[in-house]
């Protein structure tokens, strides 16, 4: 929208209109219809315009921001306090670790105290390497064990969980491959009834193709459902084997 200057704004005004009659009180008649009236045009100094800038061409090469920034003082982001929290540690379920009982965080914390960003900053020490970070399976379990007393139940049930997640994902890559041949078995079976349908063959030669293909089709995907139901099941039997070993 382009902006109004004050003149431009008093020319949409409406006028204020003075009664002469009621000025003139001798000129009241008891049977008077209508009064006579003047109308007489406001000054253009009695209004003052809500635009900080007159113009489009001012208001663009105006410094964007409030009067604090205008005047030299630049707004930011500040942090004040870092606060510091120290969390129990419990067993995890993330089936990324190599082997051993994953660690995690747990939901209890205690508040150890507050420190200037500043202070934080020049006090804490250097950060560690991804590889200083690595904890390798004995100090996970006897970190457990000791410090937050987790029983050996627990970590075998943490194990034998991750164990069979990671048999439950290696089982879907290999299904994925099964699964695009049978893909390319139903793209060979559609082109091969399109062009069944262009040869223009008999209806009942058409319905017999057809019938041949899908239980051809359907044997296929047994086939495969039962192939996959045994591998799974082989694979819960190793794994409880060697959780029981």
């Amino acid at each position: 929208m382009k902006s109004k200057s004050n003149s431009e704004f008093m020319l949409r005004r409406p006028n204020i209109t003075i009664n002469e009659d009621d000025a003139n009180p001798s000129l009241i008649h008891p049977n008077k219809k209508y009064r006579r009236c003047v109308s007489v045009p406001t000054t253009l100094f009695d209004v003052e315009s809500i635009l900080k800038w007159k113009t489009v061409d001012e208001s663009l090469h105006s410094t964007y921001g409030s009067e604090s920034s205008n005047n030299g003082e630049r707004g930011g982001l500040r942090f004040k306090n870092v606060v510091i929290r120290e969390y129990a540690r419990t067993v995890g379920d993330n089936p990324s670790c190599s082997s051993g009982p994953p660690v995690s965080i747990s939901w209890e914390y205690t508040e150890i105290g507050e420190l200037g960003v500043e202070e934080y900053e020049s006090t804490r020490p250097a950060r560690r390497s991804h590889f200083e970070m690595v904890l390798p399976r004995k100090v996970r379990q006897d970190m457990l064990k000791r410090e937050w007393n987790i029983t050996q139940r627990e970590i075998a049930e943490s194990v034998r969980r991750n164990v069979k997640i990671k048999n439950q994902r290696k089982a879907t890559v290999n299904n994925l491959k099964k699964a695009t041949k049978m893909e390319e078995a139903m793209e060979s079976l559609s082109r091969k009834l399109k062009r069944l349908v262009l040869l223009q063959k008999p209806v009942s030669a058409q319905v017999r193709d057809l019938e041949a293909k899908l239980d051809e089709s359907q044997r296929m995907r047994s086939k495969l459902r039962l192939q996959m139901q045994m591998a799974q099941e082989y694979e819960e039997a190793s794994t409880e084997e060697n959780s029981s070993s």
